[in-house]
């Protein structure tokens, strides 16, 4: 019979200084500028969110073909599902500067 007392003990963790110090240490090397090789570019690109449209419908259906694999579901209705229901999420979007 199992034993009807099954509570894991509480363990508390101690905040060390050397854990903050690394963490401190991480951030500042990432706000360090890194070098780019040769072949390798960087490009700014702002982006907005936006509700769904009907032409984010090949391009949502397409992401969700990549989710939903193995599964025989109908991707165009739930595509057209989300579209319908532009309060539940976003689409991100290449922002064009004019």
């Amino acid at each position: 019979m199992a034993n009807s007392n099954n509570k894991r003990p509480v363990v508390e963790l101690e905040e060390s200084d050397s854990s903050s110090n690394e963490e401190d240490s991480g951030d500042e090397e990432m706000g360090e500028e890194e070098e780019l090789g040769e072949n390798d570019r960087e490009i700014q690109v702002d982006f907005e969110g936006q509700s769904p449209i009907p032409e984010d419908f090949s391009g949502i259906k397409s992401l969700m073909h990549q989710l939903f694999l193995k599964a025989h579901i109908n991707l165009s209705g739930i595509a057209d599902l989300i579209i319908q229901q532009s309060f539940v999420g976003s689409i991100l979007r290449v922002r064009h500067i004019a």
